[in-house]
């Protein structure tokens, strides 16, 4: 699997701007130290891996009932 596709749940490409979209927040909150930017990155981060961990149970139980 190519880093930031997710191939379970999300088309690859909504999937990876949604990651770039966390890099981007990431290096601005870094360079800032803005509170507002650090706030929409955990969330951005959060959405990012609840969609992952849902599309893997997901599939792993798909595949499991077959």
């Amino acid at each position: 699997m190519r880093l930031g596709v997710c191939r379970f749940d999300k088309s690859g490409h909504e999937m990876t701007f949604t990651r770039l979209r966390k890099g981007k927040l990431f290096k601005s909150d870094v360079s800032t130290k803005d509170h507002e930017i650090y706030a929409r990155y955990m969330k951005v981060r959060s959405e990012i891996t609840a969609e992952i961990r849902n599309a893997k149970a997901q599939y792993f139980t798909e595949k499991l009932a077959q």
